[in-house]
Formats: structure tokens, sequence, C-alpha cells
């Protein structure tokens, strides 16, 4: 089995240990041959049955949202800071702030340095007190993880679910594996590892009820973004608690875009590691490790401040989950699955790449695993509503629309498109698909005269595509039979 395909699996055997959230099973059908597609499937869940007819390959989904056409849209912001760290809000007018500009879900990720007041006692009565201010607004607590062995260099968000162990879960995961302030002497390299490691067992009843870890702002500090290729490899085979990473950095509002003021910068206010194709993001997809770029956060800290100016939660940056219920367990399956979008400005609505096969019963979303055969006609589309007005209220458009094609030896653009109208847009690209495994992602841009652009950029959807000549174990094609899984 190819290096390309393994984690693919892998990381479908975490996807399908989560909890059943939504939808009924719906059992499919597929022939398949080949040690190679056989052991995937069988890895998957499926099951051989004997003596079946031979029958040409039939694409199916390796890996399946269940809530794919039944799905709720929510608007997120997945990273914000308040008085109890080094913010200037109450946790209180964070989620009013959220509340009307339209967020359904917030989470407060104030720093776990050992000597702020984050997940302190005082921050969860006043987290408390604004969920039934706002119970309107899923809100989270969360710790922005001062990442070992960096000190306070690098972030992620440890984002818990919402259950009575939420307290003991960020407290706890503070006192053990903060690395702000650590002596050098008690440095410990894997110390990140075994973080991840902890968060990972710390479910009760499954992976439906785990936290969720995202890194921030990649790019910042880092010399160049593609050193983060190896660290999330690492961090995410420790655990399957690390989901993504931002691919828009807060800090939008102040001078130095993103905050990034040493040698990289942002593109367009993006993260070089999602905007730049064949970057950092690409590379981790080429590799077959699946985590999602596709999040956007204001890290809001102060509206006022000489040095870093942030927009209010929601303002600007828009995190977008496609997700199964509009509650707590909802907003935590959408950020594994990775159905998610993010963009500037609300420039765009309900955006969802899709790929469609002849034979499969309906397209796959970002998050999803095809299996189908090497030269099947595909149709990839990008569906997406334009609003009349941006977030300042001017006249709206998208001039643009693009697909990124990543296999496993390059990452290229594969098909521009022009919109020049507003409201219910597609934009279709026919492909033969090649042998292989491969991903296609979506951005789309809204021209900026001065600059920068405001973009959106989409998950990818996967697809292992292989010659139907294989056969399985010396034997004609075998018939198996998957379920759904939730």
């Amino acid at each position: 089995m190819s290096s390309f395909v393994a984690p693919w699996l892998a990381d479908s055997r975490r996807y399908l240990k989560s909890p059943r959230e939504s939808a009924p099973r719906r059992p499919a059908r597929f022939v398949a041959g080949g040690a190679v597609i056989a052991s995937l499937l069988l890895f998957a869940g499926c099951r051989e049955e004997a003596d079946a007819p031979q029958e040409p390959v039939r694409p199916y989904f390796i890996q399946r949202v269940p809530w794919a056409e039944t799905g709720v849209w929510l608007k997120a912001d997945l990273h914000v800071h308040s008085k109890f760290s080094d913010g200037s809000h109450s946790i209180t007018e964070l989620a009013a702030a959220a509340v009307r500009n339209g967020c359904d879900v917030l989470a407060v990720t104030d720093h776990a340095d050992h000597d702020r007041d984050g997940a302190s006692a005082e921050y969860f009565a006043e987290l408390d007190a604004a969920r039934r201010r706002h119970p309107e607004l899923i809100l989270f607590a969360g710790l922005e993880w001062n990442v070992p062995p960096y000190g306070g260099d690098e972030h992620a968000a440890v984002i818990a679910p919402i259950n009575p162990t939420e307290r003991s879960l960020l407290s706890g995961f503070k006192a053990r594996f903060d690395d702000y302030g650590r002596h050098e002497k008690t440095k410990d390299p894997e110390l990140a590892t075994a973080a991840i490691g902890w968060l990972h067992s710390q479910s009760r009843s499954g992976a439906g009820d785990l936290p969720v870890v995202i890194y921030h702002h990649p790019g910042r500090k880092r010399a160049h973004t593609m050193s983060l290729v190896d660290e999330m490899v690492k961090l995410r085979e420790a655990g399957s608690v690390v989901v993504g990473f931002e691919g828009a950095p807060g800090h939008q509002r102040g001078p130095v875009n993103g905050a990034y003021d040493q040698r990289l910068k942002t593109i367009d206010r993006w993260d070089t590691s999602a905007a730049n194709v064949g970057d950092a993001w690409d590379e981790l997809t080429r590799r077959g490790h699946h985590v999602s770029g596709a999040i956007a956060s204001s890290d809001f800290h102060n509206r006022e401040n000489a040095n870093v100016s942030d927009y209010l939660p929601g303002e600007f940056s828009e995190t977008w989950l496609f997700a199964p219920a509009r509650s707590s367990p909802g907003v935590l399956a959408a950020l594994r699955a990775g159905t998610t979008f993010a963009a500037h400005g609300h420039v765009v609505r309900q955006v969802q790449l899709k790929v469609s096969a002849p034979g499969l019963p309906r397209p796959a979303i970002g998050g999803e695993i095809l299996r189908i055969a090497a030269g099947t006609p595909l149709t990839i589309q990008v569906d997406l509503i334009v609003p009349d007005v941006d977030w300042q209220g001017a006249t709206n458009t998208m001039d643009e629309v693009e697909l990124i094609l990543i296999s496993s030896s390059s990452a290229r653009p594969l098909r521009r498109a022009r919109l020049s109208n507003r409201g219910a847009s597609s934009c279709r690209h026919t492909l033969t698909s090649p042998d292989g495994a491969w991903s296609v992602r979506a951005r789309g841009r809204r021209v900026v005269a001065d600059g920068p652009d405001l973009l959106f950029y989409t998950n990818p959807v996967h697809v292992l595509s292989q010659s139907d000549s294989l056969s399985t174990s010396g034997r004609s094609a075998a018939s198996l039979k998957s379920d759904d899984h939730e």
C-alpha cells in the first residue's frame, strides 16, 4: 500500500469511530478488485461476500459524511480572548458581539499561560453567565495552548466539548502541558505528543465527546510554513483530536496583517500554508493527511489599540460549519469531518464543493473520500450564494472561483471560472479521473482595487481512483458491502 494512501485509511478509521449524530444507515453495494482496495475496504468496515458475480466497479464512499444532504450551516469564530488573559472585553461582551454579528458558535480561547486566568473558576463562572444570557449561541470553553517545545512562540486552540468535564479537562491540560515559562532544563521535546495523547484519552463514550485542537497562525513566527507539515503529522499521529489549522489568522484590522511581523507575510490575508498552491496544506493533503485549513478567526483581543486592533467576533472573519445539528456535538463533528469553508468580508454564503460521478448516489462534499475507477468522467462543482452586500454594506461581487488539484506528485491550479452575478451560483468543471489518489479544493476571490483581495477557501474532496484490472488474492473481483458509519 502506498504511503500516500495509508494515512487516508487511518483518518477514515478514526472518523468512523465518531458518534452517530444523524442520518439513518443507507447500505451501498459496490465491487472492488485488488489487494490494495480489498484491504482498504476491510479497514473501513466492509465485508467480503463469497461467490459473488463479477460486475464493473461502481463508485462508492470510503469515508462518508452522514449529514451531507441534511446538514445545517453555522457561523463560527473559534479564536477570541477575554479579560481572563490579555483581552479587553468580558466573556459576556464577546458573546453579545458575536450574536450581533450573526455567529451561531463562539469559542473563548484564553491563553493557557500559568500567570493568566484562562480555565479558572472565575472564567467558567462568567462563561456560564454568558450562556444563560445568550442561549441562542453555542459558547465553547477553550484555551490557547503554548505548544511545546516553543515556549510561547507557537499556539493552538484546545476547544472542549460542552459537558460536565470541560472544567477539569481544560484546567488539567493547562497544568500538565502548557509550555509557557518552562525552564530549559525541564523542556521535553515529546511533551506536545504526550499532550495530544492525553486529550485523546479523555473520552468517556467515543470520539464524539473529545475536544478538538486547531493550530493557530502557523506562519507568524516560522521561517517557512513547510516546517508545519512534519509537526502536524506528528501531532495527528498522537491523537485524532488535531483537526486543522488557521488558514486565515486573526488580527486583520491592525497595521500589520495577521500580526505577521517577521519573515513570512500573509497573502491576501491568508497564511502562506493555504494561499500558496503546493505549500503546507497541499503537502499534508498530498501525503494523505486530511486537515482543515478552511478556518478564519478574529483572534480578538482589543477593539482599539496602538499596536494590534482587531475586528469583533464575526465582524469580518467567518468560519462556516456544515454540521449535522445546531448543537455542541454537531459543531465538533463538523470540525472533525472537515465540512467547513472560511471567508473574509461576508462576501459569500453556503459554499459547497462537490464531486459527482456516474453511479454515485449523490455528490461527494468536502471531507469525504471517494473510490472510483480510473477514467471515470467526473463533474466538479462549486455551489455558492453571493450576497448583495458585503460586511460594510457595499455592493458585493465574487469575481472568480478557482479549483486546485493535489495529486501524489504535485499541486496545481486546475480551472478558473469568472462570476458576474449575485445570488445562487454554480461553477462546473468536467474531468476524466486520472489513476491514483488525488484531491481537489476551491477558493474564490473578490478583487479589491487597492488590495488585499477578499477570498474564501473550502476543504478538499478526496478521491482514490484505480484501475479495474486488479485482482484480489489471485481471484476475480469480489463483491463487497459497506454500511454508512456515523
